[in-house]
């Protein structure tokens, strides 16, 4: 796998948006690869006006929608035998074991 699609590093990330828009764009185009909306290990964007200041010029468009609400994704590594939880967000650990009771963690 190409460097620039993961920095470098031995795993990827996947995430379907809510975004109607964006789900928009993805069945016209098929799927896409993007940053979130910060700098990996910086808080999450919430604002525009931060989002564009964080960013600068290093991206080819921006657009303010005003649709930037919400709790940040949970993060799962599915990498090894049991999952690790990265990062929590919206979906706890007890909802993801209700959809997939066979998940297993290392705590």
């Amino acid at each position: 796998m190409p460097a620039w699609i993961n920095s470098g590093l031995s795993t990827i990330g996947f995430r379907i948006p809510k975004h109607p828009q964006t789900l928009e764009l993805i069945k016209k185009t098929g799927p896409l690869i993007g940053p979130s909306a910060n700098i990996s290990g910086k808080e999450s964007g919430k604002i525009f006006a931060d989002i564009k200041k964080q960013f600068g010029n290093n991206v080819t468009g921006l657009s303010d929608d005003a649709a930037l609400t919400g709790v940040d994704s949970t993060i799962l590594d599915l990498s090894g035998d049991s999952a690790r939880i990265l990062r929590q967000g919206a979906i706890t650990k007890e909802e993801l074991l209700a959809c997939v009771p066979e998940l297993t963690f290392a705590d």
